[in-house]
């Protein structure tokens, strides 16, 4: 918006140069008209090239962390592979070694120590591959939630960024944060009264009234519940 006020008065200026000898009514009729000009077609475009920038800005790091997220299911992906077939393998040796002891069982001699105490190594043994084998099932239990949430994130991190530009007293702030709350969008809130930085994006989208919500490439002003749910649903 500075921008605008200087190219405002150099071109002011640049009349009144060009107008040397033309009447003051004339002159002010024609810096009048630069001004409308100014307001009416500079104003809107430097306000359109903000919401460009702030689009563009937000789809790369969008971009950026889908990219990394993608790399992490991917991983975990490949952790879950590799625990199933860790799991199965311990599961295929508890099951060997179980019918193993089955067998030795049926045809143990109560009188023989040597062969009792063999047995029972063999029952021990098989207690660790059981053991073993239901570590291995927590562990892929614990990675599949680790990927479902990791979906679930990534799914969320896919949908345009939703931000509301608010004051701390504004009713219609608190209705747009409500809406967008029960329906569990996940939204970055700026307050203009606190956040110099937040104040001057707000400026340079030529905000002039809370709320300002930008959904996407989506520019909502004010609550409208209606243009809320569309531009959601897009």
């Amino acid at each position: 918006m500075v921008n605008v006020l200087i190219l405002i008065f150099k071109l002011g200026g640049l009349l009144l140069l060009v107008a040397g000898g033309m009447s003051r009514k004339l002159v002010i009729g024609l810096v009048g008209g630069a001004l409308v000009l100014t307001f009416a077609v500079v104003v809107p475009m430097a306000q359109a090239w903000s919401l460009r920038q702030h689009n563009v800005a937000a789809a790369q790091a969008r971009a950026s962390k889908l990219k990394e997220m993608d790399a992490k299911v991917q991983d975990t992906r490949d952790r879950i592979t590799a625990l199933q077939n860790a799991y199965a393998q311990a599961g295929n040796q508890a099951a060997q070694s179980y019918k193993a002891l089955a067998q030795e069982r049926s045809q143990l001699n109560g009188q023989d120590a040597a062969a009792i105490h063999s047995f029972n190594l063999h029952v021990a043994a098989y207690q660790q591959q059981n053991a073993h084998a239901a570590e291995a099932k927590r562990a892929l239990d614990t990675a599949q939630d680790e990927l479902d949430n990791l979906l679930t994130e990534r799914d969320k991190a896919a949908k345009p960024q939703v931000v509301v530009y608010t004051t701390s007293e504004c009713p219609y702030c608190k209705l747009a944060k409500n809406y967008l709350a029960q329906r569990g969008v996940d939204y970055k809130e700026v307050n203009v009264e606190q956040s110099p930085e937040g104040q001057a994006e707000f400026q340079r989208l030529g905000g002039n009234g809370v709320p300002l919500i930008l959904i996407g490439e989506t520019r909502i002003n004010g609550y409208n519940e209606q243009a809320l749910a569309a531009a959601l649903q897009n």
